[in-house]
């Protein structure tokens, strides 16, 4: 049994709307270079993260060779007389760690965590902000001031929750 004709229509204009929209929004995105930039930069991260362990052997991770530690073999930057050269035949764009490992593979290898990490502080931030704000509508207007109070006497401390 087909659908109606009206619903079948309506399911194509609905979708010619939300096609329409897009395309509007990459219009807008076109318009500012730093949402492109950032839009770009989002999804080359995600897409790093979700290669990272096929780009980088995890297990180098757990691989010491203190023969390598500190080596820098990058000629266009110095970072003086403490790093050390890099044994012959290797060539490490950031330099190795105190026990030997690649730093570029070892921050590629990170970000999958970094980003989980990120993602439950902003999902735990707007579950208090939500439970906080719900809370305070559901109360009486007294305690809508005092949870404003609050908010606004915490502005300036907001930042110390990084040191």
């Amino acid at each position: 049994m087909g659908d109606r004709p009206d619903r079948k229509d309506a399911r194509q204009s609905e979708t010619q709307a939300r096609i329409a929209e897009f395309k509007y929004g990459l219009y807008l995105m076109r318009q500012n270079p730093l949402v492109l930039a950032g839009s770009i930069l989002v999804v080359f991260i995600i897409i790093l993260s979700a290669t990272a362990t096929w780009i980088v052997d995890p297990e180098k991770a757990y691989i010491f060779d203190f023969s390598r530690s500190y080596c820098w073999s990058n000629p266009i930057i110095s970072w003086g007389p403490q790093g050390a050269p890099c044994p012959a035949g290797t060539n490490y764009l950031l330099g190795t760690d105190g026990f030997g490992r690649d730093l570029l593979s070892m921050m590629i290898l990170a970000i999958p965590l970094d980003i989980t990490i990120a993602f439950v502080i902003v999902a735990a931030a707007t579950a208090f902000g939500v439970a906080v704000g719900a809370i305070a509508g559901w109360v009486e207007e007294s305690s809508t001031r005092l949870f404003s109070g609050l908010q606004t006497f915490s502005l300036p401390f907001r930042g110390w929750c990084w040191l």
